[in-house]
């Protein structure tokens, strides 16, 4: 994978998949961190304006299929990055519980009667046994800290949002016949990153036959235009400085037991269609995966608008930073890198080739359980 940073000239407008209707709706948030599917629209962008020749037929013919950037591009994780201390941040996963300057690992644990669930096999519950700290439900840890620390139930540091962004919104009005009336009025929270150090990272490939009839050949700097508002932003292929280092040790670890946890690092659309991850079951016996017990947060609500069509089908997802312990015979033993390998062949109907994954989103690393959290 190649790596695209992206930094903002200006605020930034990024939905959170509410509908806007006016009149009703007065109040529009903005997240820090954009849907996948935000960066994936804008490259897709970016990639027509550089290749004119597939651009004009593809603009031209809406059934175009071979001219369709989608075809060619993927896109996977995407990171907060800060260019002067060259750290690199994500979602603080939700077993973890924060309080002033402090970190500890909640701890599930098996219930073994009056449990009430949707799933038969869920029977382990987080628990927190330490006066104040509160879930990390908003917090950020830096990707070193969650390979070197979380991975092995060592001390992680965290940080808040409010270290990348300052508050920032605007008020408008709608139009109407000369009027002004307080249900007219409306408010839009905005994202600004407080420094110009900070910017983001997004994992990219694109494939060679996109650039065979353009006069480049893959990119490299410039702008792009991003959020809801269209504002440009610059963009530098940093690919070269290998800012996201790979950790080898991490993958070839053997898990020791039959358990690990799931780590989603994106938002997770479920294409069973429910708020939940399906794993299959048929002829796996003992390797058949369990899902034991869930930490995660109220559902995202995924939509979008397209000019052409109009308003995108709405997804519910799985918010990134959610934990899913799991269970499988298979596990035990193995190496980190062939469990989640196991993992992707087995979730019901996920197609690294599918246009939601190509788009950023269901993206997760695996890291062992232990049963103390230490």
């Amino acid at each position: 994978m190649k790596v695209l940073k992206i930094k903002p000239n200006d605020n930034l407008f990024f939905g959170n998949g509410k509908r806007f209707d006016k009149g009703e709706s007065i109040w529009l948030e903005s997240r820090l961190m954009p849907y996948p599917s935000v960066f994936y629209g804008a490259i897709c962008s970016l990639m027509l304006q550089l290749n004119k020749t597939c651009s004009n037929r593809y603009i031209n013919n809406k059934n175009n299929t071979e001219d369709d950037p989608r075809k060619y591009l993927t896109i996977r994780k995407i990171y907060i990055y800060d260019e002067k201390n060259k750290d690199v941040y994500m979602k603080a996963p939700l077993d973890l519980f924060v309080y002033k300057n402090k970190c500890s690992y909640g701890i599930f644990r098996k219930i073994e009667s009056n449990v009430c669930t949707s799933s038969k096999d869920m029977s382990y519950f987080l628990f927190n046994d330490k006066k104040d700290f509160k879930r990390a439900d908003e917090f950020y840890i830096k990707r070193s800290s969650f390979y070197n620390g979380y991975f092995y139930g060592k001390e992680v540091d965290f940080y808040e949002a409010h270290r990348f962004i300052t508050q920032a919104y605007k008020v408008g009005i709608q139009r109407e016949k000369g009027m002004t009336k307080d249900e007219h009025l409306y408010r839009i929270d905005l994202t600004q990153f407080n420094d110009t150090k900070w910017s983001y990272l997004v994992e990219y490939e694109i494939k060679d036959e996109w650039w065979n009839e353009s006069d480049y050949t893959g990119l490299d700097r410039g702008y792009l235009k991003l959020g809801g508002e269209n504002k440009s932003c610059k963009y530098w292929d940093v690919t070269d400085e290998q800012i996201l280092k790979q950790y080898k040790d991490e993958n070839d670890y053997k898990n020791k037991s039959k358990l690990v946890k799931l780590y989603i690092s994106s938002p997770f659309i479920s294409k069973y269609g429910g708020y939940q991850i399906i794993f299959k079951d048929s002829d796996k016996g003992n390797k058949a995966i369990k899902v034991l017990g869930i930490s995660n947060k109220e559902p995202l609500f995924i939509g979008g608008y397209d000019m052409r069509t109009g308003h995108k089908p709405m997804y519910k997802a799985i918010p990134e930073g959610s934990i899913y312990l799991l269970e499988s015979d298979y596990f035990e033993g193995q190496i980190i890198k062939e469990i989640k390998k196991y993992i992707k062949e087995q979730i019901f109907l996920y197609d690294e080739e599918d246009s939601i994954i190509k788009s950023g989103f269901n993206q997760f690393e695996v890291v062992p359980y232990r049963e103390k959290g230490e």
